[in-house]
């Protein structure tokens, strides 16, 4: 019975693992991304 309630919260903590650990780098690159696009100066001129 307890080693089945600890595979069961490893099988219930993977996916929240998984994302911490490797799915948010390109949410990171993204959030640099956007940083950088909202610091950027634009220069508009008339044609």
């Amino acid at each position: 019975m307890r080693e089945g309630l600890v595979i069961i919260g490893w099988v219930a903590m993977w996916r929240p693992l998984d994302i911490y650990l490797y799915r948010w780098w390109p949410v990171y690159r993204l959030g640099k991304i956007y940083h950088r696009l909202s610091t950027m100066l634009v220069e508009i001129r008339a044609s």
